[in-house]
């Protein structure tokens, strides 16, 4: 884009007496784009300002002409331009380059790094070019500055309207960066309607926070019931009832106003230390903070920080509380930045929720149940490959995490859930193991175990074989029912409940026992 600028000169000091009433502020500049002429009116008060706005944008080349043509004005040092702007690549230019002496009001600054910038321009540019960020909101007129004390809170650069004032200074806090200076020397208004104090620019929910933050952060005390005939009588529309309605106002009571004073915005309370608005925010609404950040309203959270928003210096309990505060109150989009956790991660750390799960087992529990990440399907063979684990083990234990478990149930939850191993049903088994083999080998399974110990607890988790808690020692042997001594010759050993053992252990119906010899 290429532009020309054709400037009036300046006179150092102006002597005339004689005073016109022409405009001092408008200036009619021609735009001529593609054999179409078009008039743009451009708000200015000095071309300097206007060229040095114009020559920080990189697309635009600006040539300044003097011209002969000289206006006096009405105060003092005013000069009058009339400039020809042509352009070749540009479809709209709204300059709107008013000297504000708006410092005392607003400024710009970082959120990042604190430091001041001149405008939104300069703002954005400084991100990209010092912190690197690249800013994705559009705005429709990024040369047009917002009103910040807009009655209806409207941006004018966004086209926007927000309902409260609070969302309308949060909207300009962190999408155009504007930090508005308190005005410590205005005094809260006690018959505001909408429950806004001037002084600490902030709007309350209803009367009574507002009173209330008025009586212990301001020192204005206000009886109720001047309150509540104040509002009888501000009901009442005729004039006659005017002096007696003065004569009602609440009656106010100045106190001397302590230094340092906090104050909780949530519901208006006043404290006089730090230690007693930590104990009141963290009882009373459920908000740990801690003093490890300053607040700072200009400096937007981050991520990567432990609980603690730097912005509003909070502290959370959980990374979930966190995130969930990033998302509602500061308005970031945090699917943009979240990481996916690590399902190999060997300390079974989680590092979207920050939570170290106590086992491999809790850990893909973890994943599956909040994150929607299960293990890789993949086939398993068990003799194929030893760090598997084995479904048939007696003492539940996955030899894959080194993790035993108490109750069969939980380790067929682990192998399914983790390893996707499910146990075979005994439906699906067409024959039984010999639960006395000598070498403690299951023929269905195809598999031995070290002891017999070991083989019949497989035998009564995997095949549902229902078995006694003794091993048969002698196989073939003859079991007399009646005999004297309570002998099980299969067992090879006495028993105090001999008929007993005999009908659970070896399922023999046996008689009741003969009754004693006379």
């Amino acid at each position: 884009m290429s532009a020309t600028i054709k400037k009036e000169p300046e006179y150092d000091s102006l002597n005339t007496a004689a005073a016109t009433t022409t405009d001092t502020t408008d200036t009619l500049i021609q735009v001529k784009k593609e054999e179409e002429t078009r008039d743009v009116k451009i708000i200015i008060s000095q071309l300097e300002d206007v060229a040095d706005e114009l020559a920080e944008r990189p697309d635009i080349e600006i040539k300044v002409e003097p011209t002969p043509k000289v206006e006096d004005g009405l105060q003092g040092k005013l000069i009058h331009f009339f400039s020809s702007l042509i352009l070749t690549s540009c479809t709209n230019l709204f300059i709107y380059a008013d000297a504000r002496n708006n410092s005392d009001i607003y400024y710009y600054c970082c959120n990042l790094c604190g430091e001041r910038m001149m405008d939104l321009r300069s703002t954005l540019l400084h991100k990209q070019e010092v912190h690197h960020i690249q800013h994705r909101t559009k705005f429709k007129h990024m040369d047009l500055e917002p009103d910040v004390d807009d009655v209806n809170n409207y941006c004018a650069t966004c086209e926007k309207s927000f309902s409260t004032k609070d969302s309308y200074h949060y909207h300009l806090k962190t999408l155009h960066f504007i930090v508005r200076v308190k005005q410590q020397q205005l005094e809260p208004d006690i018959n505001d309607p909408n429950f806004y104090c001037q002084a600490c620019d902030f709007t309350y929910m209803d009367q009574k926070f507002y009173f209330k933050h008025l009586k212990s952060y301001h020192g204005i005390k206000i009886r109720a019931s001047a309150v509540a005939a104040t509002a009888a009588a501000s009901s009442s529309s005729s004039a006659s009832s005017f002096s007696s309605t003065a004569l009602k106002m609440p009656k106010i009571i100045q106190k001397k106003q302590k230094r340092n004073k906090i104050c909780c915005r949530a519901c208006g309370a006043g404290f006089s230390s730090k230690k007693n608005y930590n104990y009141h925010v963290n009882f009373v609404h459920g908000i740990s903070r801690k003093a490890k950040l300053e607040a700072n309203m200009v400096v937007m959270p981050t991520y990567e920080e432990a609980y603690q928003c730097r912005s509003c210096s909070n502290t959370y309990d959980s990374k979930q509380l966190y995130l969930e505060h990033l998302r509602i109150v500061h308005s970031m989009n945090i699917n943009e930045d979240v990481k996916v956790p690590d399902v190999h991660d060997p300390n079974f750390y989680c590092r979207v929720c920050d939570y170290t799960s106590p086992s491999y087992d809790s850990f893909q529990t973890h994943l599956l149940a909040v994150h929607n990440i299960g293990a890789a399907a993949t086939s398993i063979k068990l003799e194929d490959d030893d760090s598997l684990p084995d479904p048939s083990d007696p003492n539940f234990y996955c030899r894959a995490c080194r993790q035993n478990f108490f109750f069969n149930d939980n380790y067929k939850k682990h192998l399914l859930l983790v390893h996707q191993v499910s146990l075979a049903s005994s439906s699906s088994l067409s024959s039984l193991p010999d639960i006395n083999d000598p070498n403690s080998y299951c023929s269905v399974c195809q598999k031995g175990w070290k002891n017999a110990q070991q083989y019949r607890q497989h035998c009564k988790v995997v095949h549902k074989m229902d078995l006694s808690s003794q091993r048969v020692a002698i196989q073939h042997a003859t079991i007399d029912p009646n005999d004297p001594n309570s002998y099980c010759a299969q067992c090879n050993r006495t028993y105090s409940n001999y008929r007993q053992h005999l009908r659970n252990a070896h399922n023999m119906s046996v008689p009741p026992p003969p009754p004693p010899s006379q």
